[in-house]
């Protein structure tokens, strides 16, 4: 080997070391750990979705299932940080990394159908309790849910004060 060789090799060994360092998989990195409390969970969800008074049988529900995936308490940390240095909480997609992106339609989902979509398998949580109700629930009931009689519809309304 002569002079040139030994130069090259010394130049390229940090960056070598560092390529096969480095996993070849996003998958592969692992997350850091950070633990968030259900009350922690629930103050952000209130955060993220600008909704007061969650159900909270369905914020324990959630906060279990998200303790399970290895990147959410990350994420959800994340976007509620960058949530809260903007002004008139209205975050903007583009501040939120695509990973932050997707996890944020993904928890948006969960609240607003009442079902937690994964690979690992579909969850059901709430169908009467989902948000995609709360906003017509003065003006009509969930579909699918009656507070009647099964047939009730069959019948003619019966007319009170009638003359």
């Amino acid at each position: 080997m002569n002079r040139r060789h030994i130069l090259k090799a010394l130049f390229a060994a940090p960056f070598l070391i560092r390529f096969y360092s480095t996993p070849l998989f996003a998958s592969e990195i692992t997350p850091q750990k950070t633990e968030l409390s259900l009350q922690s969970f629930y103050q952000i969800s209130e955060q993220i979705l600008s909704y007061e008074q969650l159900n909270v049988d369905i914020s324990k529900s959630l906060y279990h299932i998200f303790q399970q995936e290895p990147w959410a308490q990350t994420h959800l940390q994340n976007i509620a940080s960058k949530l809260s240095l903007e002004k008139q909480n209205n975050l903007s997609l583009s501040k939120l990394s695509a990973d932050e992106t997707w996890f944020l339609q993904h928890f948006l989902t969960t609240w607003i159908t009442g079902i937690y979509y994964h690979t690992s398998g579909n969850k059901f949580i709430s169908y009467k309790d989902a948000l995609m109700h709360s906003s017509l629930q003065d003006i009509r009931p969930i579909p699918g849910l009656s507070s009647q009689d099964f047939g009730f519809w069959s019948m003619p309304p019966t007319i009170e004060n009638a003359e």
